[in-house]
């Protein structure tokens, strides 16, 4: 198992943040093998959690914090990284018809 240099560690970071760990960038980059795409991965994540479990509160109108803006900074770096990987997260599908040549239609 090859550990990733801190070059490619630093690339993911600069579009994910401080966190996750290492490790977990490493094997989430040995199954994705991209930079883009382990950091797209990791950001996807993210934003799941912010959306099963939205916090919004305020310390007696001095100071609030709302996941809204957020989620809105993230859809954006989601974005540009599809862009660059191509990958839209809608997946798509093809369909064809399989004939074996030894029998007639």
């Amino acid at each position: 198992m090859a550990v990733l240099d801190a070059a490619t560690i630093a690339a993911i970071r600069e579009w994910v943040g401080s966190n996750p760990s290492d490790n977990e960038i490493e094997r989430t980059h040995r199954r994705t093998e991209s930079v883009e795409r382990t950091a797209l991965s990791i950001l996807r994540k993210r934003r799941a959690d912010l959306v099963s479990s939205p916090a919004e509160w305020d310390l007696d109108g001095d100071y609030g914090q709302k996941t809204g803006k957020n989620l809105d900074e993230l859809d954006k770096q989601i974005a540009a990284l599809e862009a660059i990987t191509g990958a839209s997260g809608a997946g798509t599908m093809s369909t064809s018809q399989l004939v074996r040549p030894d029998r007639a239609r």
